[in-house]
């Protein structure tokens, strides 16, 4: 179905591919352009999804460590916010925010 793991992609550890067959990068998102958009397959029941990244390595590249801790403030807020709205023109968050090391 998609070339498994291509440069770029989300590592082995990620904890995401236990339960999604991570596909090519498909586009960029958020403050700093962080967020990683990969084309997706849930595993549990085939269907299509996109799925948003976020590398911790890459906020390393951002300038100033307090700069880091606000995007990565703002990302989880983002993601809370998007789990509590229900609306049909509305992206659905199908899995929570989940860290690794």
């Amino acid at each position: 179905m998609f070339a498994k793991f291509k440069p770029g992609q989300p590592s082995d550890t990620n904890p995401i591919t236990q339960y999604y067959e991570i596909g090519r990068q498909i586009g960029s998102a958020g403050p700093e352009l962080v967020w990683k958009i990969y084309e997706a397959v849930r595993k549990s029941d085939k269907r299509e999804a996109a799925v948003f990244c976020f590398e911790k390595r890459c906020a390393e590249k951002l300038h100033k460590p307090k700069r880091r801790e606000t995007i990565t403030e703002i990302l989880r807020f983002s993601v809370r916010q998007l789990d509590r709205f229900k609306h049909p023109k509305m992206l659905t968050l199908y899995h929570p925010i989940e860290e690794s090391r």
